[in-house]
């Protein structure tokens, strides 16, 4: 498995990309598995490699929608960007694909702090 297969991982600088790549931990995946449940903090960011997810949100009445769909173009936890990381639903795989890479939370939130402060 090749984390670059990832757009989003595939778009960034040879150097990021280095310096991540120690960090991300794949993870196969399975049809119907939850990664996160709405309102939980966020402990992974997850960039999907082949696979689709879906956020779903729990209406007050108990019926479902699904509000967003993540394939290999992004990330699952963009929440974690604005300084937020809770799920805003539950977050459902919709096809295994190849799986996910996974980066601990910790570590996404030092490296975008470390990209606010601009080159070193």
């Amino acid at each position: 498995m090749n984390p670059s297969s990832n757009r989003l991982l595939a778009s960034l600088s040879p150097a990021d990309y280095q310096r991540l790549l120690p960090d991300l931990k794949y993870r196969p995946l399975k049809v119907r598995q939850v990664l996160s449940k709405g309102g939980d903090r966020l402990t992974d960011i997850y960039f999907p490699d082949k696979s689709l997810c879906s956020i779903v949100s729990t209406m007050d009445d108990g019926a479902s929608v699904e509000v967003a769909m993540i394939g290999d173009e992004g990330m699952i936890g963009v929440a974690a960007l604005l300084g937020e990381p809770i799920a805003s639903g539950d977050v459902v795989v919709q096809a295994a694909g190849n799986g996910a890479y996974a980066l601990r939370l910790e570590v996404f939130e030092r490296e975008t702090v470390l990209a606010r402060l601009g080159p070193r």
